[in-house]
């Protein structure tokens, strides 16, 4: 199990937990444990998924859901668990797919900032530089260029803060079943 389900199992007792590692560990024919990385997220994680047919089998250039995922976990739910939906549907040639938590939602200048990274010409957006410490959004800010590079403009993510609460993040990619197909998609433009 994870840390999370032993949490739960000994009401929090973090020292039963040590005990059960160091249990496991001798079991195995370990003298002792050490931790190589630490628990990110102990909250349990209630995921819905909602793929429209045919949406399964496209092309997600690789990279661009984990920063997402990770803000929607680190930034989502309450106390005890985080719920997050992610929803996949064909608009025509367009492939939308997007992300929400249940949490706070994304304070309206970030939101804004971000969004307004899609409109750029391209100029202006491929000079800007990020910090990677930068509150505005690191991770967001690469996925959002990566999209550009490879797509064009009227591609990308947007931040939402729906009526419901929380964020929700959305992509708008081509509909491409083969990465190949991607290489040649701003030619068509």
């Amino acid at each position: 199990g994870t840390q999370a389900s032993f949490k739960e199992l000994f009401d929090g007792d973090y020292d039963k937990i040590l005990a059960v590692d160091k249990f496991v560990a001798k079991e195995m024919g370990f003298e002792d444990t050490f931790a190589v990385s630490g628990q990110t997220y102990s909250r349990k994680i209630d995921y819905t998924q909602e793929l429209a047919e045919g949406t399964a089998s496209l092309f997600i250039p690789k990279f661009i859901l984990q920063p997402v995922f990770e803000n929607a976990l680190k930034y989502g739910g309450g106390e005890e668990t985080i719920h997050l939906t992610f929803r996949a549907r064909l608009d025509g040639d367009l492939l939308i797919f997007s992300l929400q938590n249940d949490g706070a939602p994304i304070d309206e200048e970030t939101k804004r900032r971000l969004n307004n990274l899609n409109l750029l010409a391209e100029d202006p957006l491929y000079s800007m530089n990020f910090d990677k410490d930068d509150a505005f959004g690191y991770g967001v800010f690469n996925v959002i260029m990566r999209l550009r590079l490879l797509f064009g403009f009227g591609y990308g993510l947007w931040l939402e803060r729906p009526p419901e609460g929380g964020t929700l993040a959305r992509f708008i990619l081509p509909a491409c079943s083969q990465p190949e197909t991607v290489m040649n998609w701003k030619k068509r433009d």
